[in-house]
């Protein structure tokens, strides 16, 4: 008799809330994403997880199968404000399993490969307006972080 697998989250309990914050922080704005989940991770909030990353790959998939709630954060160049944006439930037809993966593949990937996905997925856009490269935000990056944390705390 084979006894279905049940995910655990990375820490001790099954997360109620997943961050996870991506994007590259050698190139200004586009490391808004990972900031942002190291912020709420300092928080130390009982069944809150928050991950940085450099992009989505397929090993988050575990982490996202066993919460109730995820959030995807990442910078956005084409957004004059932050906005939580739905996850489709579905990824299109033509994505595949890559090494960097969307929002909505990886919750298609946690829903085959552990039976499960969590009840809510957001897409967190912050505005950015500085790709160059070095480690220093734009004020408006800035000024979306802080409006991207109030938001996160809201939902915790």
């Amino acid at each position: 008799m084979s006894v279905p697998f049940q995910p655990q989250p990375s820490g001790a309990a099954r997360a109620r809330l997943l961050v996870i914050g991506y994007g590259n922080t050698l190139f200004g704005d586009d490391g808004l994403g990972q900031l942002i989940a190291q912020h709420v991770a300092d928080w130390a909030v009982p069944g809150v997880l928050a991950l940085a990353r450099h992009e989505l790959t397929p090993e988050l998939a575990y982490d996202i199968a066993a919460s109730d709630e995820v959030i995807f954060v990442d910078a956005a160049l084409h957004t004059d404000g932050v906005v939580f944006v739905p996850v489709p439930a579905a990824p299109p037809e033509r994505e595949g399993l890559d090494h960097a993966l969307t929002p909505a593949a990886l919750l298609a990937l946690a829903r085959t490969a552990f039976g499960r996905a969590p009840r809510f997925a957001w897409q967190l856009l912050v505005p950015a307006r500085d790709f160059t490269l070095g480690n220093s935000l734009s004020e408006v990056a800035r000024d979306g972080l802080s409006r991207a944390l109030e938001g996160i705390a809201r939902r915790v």
